[in-house]
């Protein structure tokens, strides 16, 4: 998968005439503290949140602490230790077809956390104009960092896909900065191996569902939802929720509900 996205990547810069520096992979950061962190993930606060699609369809959490929680499957097997992580980066994003999913824990050493913070300050900071190109069917990714003060929201439309056509070479040096982010993060996330605990839910849509659709909560979708169309699903309601999401088919997008499983220490319904 890996080699493949290269080659496509390095056909569209000699089509496009792409300004990107780096073309081949940074080298991982090493590290004296290259262990996992002491702590869980979401024990503190998330510096770095990456969604693809819409700002709820989160891929990718970077906790302070270093723990780093990853979008998988829900039946997604565990991932070997060693093993670095790519971002899912395909059209559409990883929650179609009503996908829950499920989250996968990992880390960044000491050293590479210190390197997150200065790209994603370069790369985020200042209210960057990455431009649109002009190509379709590709997803919005948006990028949410805070320092602990400081915060930035940058969206990219068409993110790495090597597409340069109709940008200025401002845009194209915006947007080579967050690839170089997301590079950094493909080649030094390292997988910790399992699945984390999901005790929340995030519930989109209107509620207005048949009579016959089958709901294992007390409260129906429209009591949750009410006026704001979302709703944040705790604790054993979460647990029941999810399971049943898992083992049964819920008929979500004919119902105009989309269910997702929050990465820990994730507030729902927030942007």
């Amino acid at each position: 998968m890996g080699a493949a996205i290269a080659t496509i990547a390095l056909a569209a810069t000699a089509l496009t005439g792409c300004s990107w520096f780096g073309l081949e992979p940074p080298e991982p950061v090493t590290c004296a503290q290259s262990g996992t962190p002491a702590t869980a993930a979401g024990e503190t606060a998330p510096v770095l949140t990456i969604a693809q699609g819409s700002t709820s369809d989160l891929v990718l959490v970077v906790y302070a602490d270093g723990n780093v929680a990853m979008h998988a499957d829900a039946d997604a097997a565990a991932v070997p230790a060693t093993a670095a992580v790519a971002l899912p980066r395909y059209a559409g994003g990883p929650y179609q077809g009503g996908a829950v999913g499920s989250w996968e824990g990992g880390y960044l050493n000491a050293c590479a956390l210190d390197r997150l913070h200065e790209l994603a300050q370069d790369g985020l900071w200042g209210d960057p104009e990455p431009g649109v190109v002009q190509v379709t069917d590709q997803p919005e990714t948006h990028f949410h960092y805070t320092d602990g003060g400081s915060v930035a929201d940058v969206s990219v439309y068409a993110h790495d896909s090597g597409y340069t056509s109709g940008l200025s070479w401002a845009e194209r040096r915006a947007r080579d900065k967050i690839v170089a982010l997301t590079d950094f993060l493909d080649v030094n996330v390292v997988a910790a191996g399992g699945t984390l605990p999901v005790t929340e839910l995030q519930i989109d849509g209107d509620g207005a569902v048949a009579g016959d659709f089958t709901w294992p909560l007390a409260a129906a979708p429209a009591d949750l939802l009410g006026d704001a169309g979302c709703a944040v699903v705790v604790e054993a309601d979460a647990v029941t929720l999810y399971t049943y999401a898992l083992e049964n088919d819920l008929g979500v997008l004919e119902h105009n509900l989309a269910i997702r499983a929050l990465p820990p220490g994730v507030a729902g319904c927030q942007r």
